[in-house]
């Protein structure tokens, strides 16, 4: 399972923060007509640059040397493909493509001309057989080999050529035996750094030796290790880090330490635009900075000087339509001698034809906010605190050891508030600045924690407080896939109506929640297919997903699976959640029951029986008497219809107050700012059954509860 609480708070506010483009210029666009464009790559000689652009129709060369007004020279034709990758070395260029044909190799040598030799090279000598599809390439140009990748022969697998001799002549040495397909790689001084995407694996390999037996040459340099998302597209080194890309939605651009080979570990993760289900696609990097192809967000700029803690810093929308999926930017290049960035959309917005746009970048550090998080009282390190700057999406969650850090473009004086369940806010100004680290250590006060029950529905009765979502979503009658009673609800699919949500619930008292439910899938088809539960904060406007069960990984069809989702607060007051099949037909179904609310009250301490109104018995411990409230008295004890609560408040101060039955569930529940001086709160309990009931009543800082006795 994958909880997404990170995601949920940075895709907050992501839209006003990136919604328009930062610290890019648009110089050109240019519309191929008639083609979609795929990868693409770039060259300069003699004081020109020219863009290299893998058409559907062929190789596209294009003079960007005036970045304002594009000139095309010529388009080599080549096997019709949606599929086009391209690299250079010396004045030669490579291109690969999957609509067959073998390798094609074009003279770059008489541009600008137009008259360009090119040569379609389809392997000989030791080749296993002929060489007809490639998907990737890649060369070392420190060394001068080619490397191939995901073509027709040995199952996909790394093959290297030699370019020394003749770089218009490929010479075959061999392939790398290891793990599976190679879907792409990056390749420096004889060490290649392959993604297998099938498998979700890098392998790290020195190629140094090229001969071997039966042509099987590469010794791997470590265990292949697995990339967040388990679909490692593409790789790029920059100093002792690997980056590493996964294509599926809600991807990420991973940054792994290497220095250590025997100890590899990830040091932190960026999304574009969590929560939209935006895809990643390639990686390179440039002077710290990772320039990416993001599909429908266009292209990304993150400084990754730091990598432990990235930070967005530029971005380029490129695709302005709210489709998501495969459109959009394919490649980014960002190695011109000017600085420029070449990008290729696979197709423009509302358009089949494929377009190319010539951007300059502004590169800006960001501003880092790192530290450690610790228990005030014991001094250990506290995990799973949320810092975060308020009014901005900049958050993080401290690790294992208490460490946060997180970074943001804009600089500033800003608000940190660092929260966690059992433990009082901790809020303070500080100042950022770019390219610099403010360090802020926090130390938390800890206080108790009550968890009430919010919400528990079975639905054998009724819906409840869950909202039926239409066509593809049922209460239906069958003990089979019913964890309690008869009755769950069947969500299958995946349409808009294949959902239940809640209505509103007020959650601003809870500093936690935890979701626990119970669920059996029919028929669901390998790990592309999930279940998502997702909440708001905005009632219902927006949704983001805060934990992905993915089956095949998560859960087996036919199996009952028992879960529960921690989120961190803060909340609203019109906070909703809903469960959400996602499926591929109607077929493929996913049976809820059993699901329980439950929040987290913090700040409470023991508190007395029998108090009357006019009377004050509570023990010093049971005063809120810190500078939030004081002589804090209620009654009557046992109460029939009333209960009245008075206290005096040195100034104005919010009170957040619930009455809970013994198990925890919530009855009753509001929030008010009370104004310096004498208060009174009273409560109309007539609704209450006999019986024992808890009174909470809590501050900012800090609580108390009482046992309120309801007779009649």
């Amino acid at each position: 399972m994958k909880f997404l609480i990170t995601a949920f708070f940075a895709s907050l506010l992501m839209g006003s923060l990136f919604a328009q483009n930062t610290n890019v210029t648009l110089r050109s666009k240019t519309v191929y007509s008639g083609q979609v464009l795929s990868n693409i790559w770039g060259y300069a000689a003699a004081g020109k640059e020219y863009a290299l652009i893998g058409g559907r129709n062929g190789l596209i060369i294009t003079d960007v040397t005036n970045p304002a007004a594009p000139v095309q020279i010529t388009q080599i034709s080549g096997p019709a493909s949606d599929w086009r990758e391209i690299k250079t070395y010396q004045n030669f260029a490579y291109v690969a493509t999957e609509g067959g044909g073998g390798l094609q190799i074009v003279n770059l040598a008489n541009l600008p001309g137009s008259n360009l030799t090119v040569t379609n090279y389809t392997g000989g000598g030791t080749t296993p057989a002929v060489l007809n599809t490639i998907h990737a390439l890649q060369v070392d140009e420190a060394k001068g080999y080619l490397y191939l990748y995901g073509t027709n022969l040995v199952s996909g697998k790394a093959l290297v050529f030699d370019l020394n001799i003749n770089p218009a002549a490929p010479v075959y040495k061999g392939y790398f035996n290891g793990v599976g397909y190679a879907h792409d790689g990056y390749v420096n001084n004889d060490t290649m750094y392959v993604g297998h995407i099938n498998n979700g694996l890098v392998s790290i390999v020195d190629m140094t030796v090229k001969t071997g037996t039966n042509n099987q040459i590469g010794v791997p340099l470590c265990t292949p290790f697995n990339t967040p998302l388990n679909f490692s597209h593409n790789t790029w080194r920059y100093g002792n880090t690997l980056f590493t890309t996964d294509e599926k939605p809600n991807s990420v651009l991973a940054a792994y330490d290497i220095s250590d080979l025997s100890d590899i570990r990830l040091l932190d993760q960026i999304q574009s635009n969590p929560g939209t289900n935006s895809i990643v696609h390639n990686t390179y990097i440039r002077n710290g900075y990772a320039i990416t192809s993001w599909y429908v967000d266009g292209m990304t700029i993150v400084d990754v000087s730091r990598p432990d803690n990235l930070v967005q810093v530029g971005n380029y929308d490129t695709y302005t339509n709210t489709l998501t999926g495969f459109n959009g930017a394919w490649g980014v290049y960002p190695f011109l001698p000017s600085g420029n960035i070449l990008v290729s959309n696979i197709n423009g917005t509302g358009s089949t034809s494929g377009e190319m746009f010539v951007l300059t970048p502004t590169f800006q550090r960001g501003c880092y906010i790192e530290g450690n998080i610790t228990d005030a009282v014991t001094g250990n390190p506290v995990p799973g605190a949320k810092a975060e700057l308020v009014s901005t999406t900049t958050t993080n969650n401290s690790n294992t050891l208490g460490v946060y850090k997180m970074g943001q473009l804009q600089n500033g004086t800003y608000t940190l508030r660092v929260t966690k369940a059992g433990y009082s806010t901790h809020t303070q100004n500080i100042t950022i600045s770019n390219g610099v680290v403010t360090n802020v250590n926090v130390a938390l006060n800890p206080v108790g924690c009550t968890y009430m029950t919010i919400n528990s529905q079975n639905f054998d009765a009724s819906w409840g407080i869950w909202t039926d979502g239409g066509t593809d979503c049922a209460r239906i009658s069958n003990a089979t896939y019913a964890s309690s009673g008869t009755y769950s609800i069947q969500l299958r699919d995946n349409t808009t109506t294949s959902l239940m949500t809640t209505s509103s619930i007020n959650c601003t008292a809870y500093s936690e929640i935890k979701v626990n439910f119970s669920f059996v899938s029919v028929s669901f088809d390998g790990s592309a297919e999930d279940l998502w539960l997702q909440m708001s904060t905005n009632g219902g406007s927006t949704y983001t997903t805060v934990a992905d069960f993915d089956n095949s990984i998560d859960f087996t069809n036919n199996v009952r699976k028992n879960v529960t989702v921690t989120i961190p607060g803060p909340f609203t007051a019109t906070t909703r959640f809903r469960l959400r099949a996602d499926a591929s037909a109607d077929d493929d179904v996913v049976y809820i029951d059993d699901v329980v609310i439950t929040g987290c009250f913090t700040g409470f301490t023991g508190g007395g029986n029998n108090e009357s109104l006019g009377s004050n018995n509570d023990t010093p411990a049971q005063q809120l008497n810190d500078g939030d409230l004081e002589n804090f008295r209620s009654g009557p004890n046992p109460a029939s219809d009333a209960y009245t609560m008075q206290f005096l408040a040195p100034a104005d101060t919010r009170v957040t107050y619930l009455v809970t039955d013994i198990s925890g569930k919530l009855m009753l529940q509001n929030q008010l700012i009370c104004s310096e001086g004498l208060n009174e709160i009273n409560l109309n309990v007539q609704h209450l059954q006999p019986g024992t009931y808890i009174v909470h009543v809590r501050t900012d800082r800090t609580g108390l509860s009482k046992k309120l006795i309801i007779t009649r």
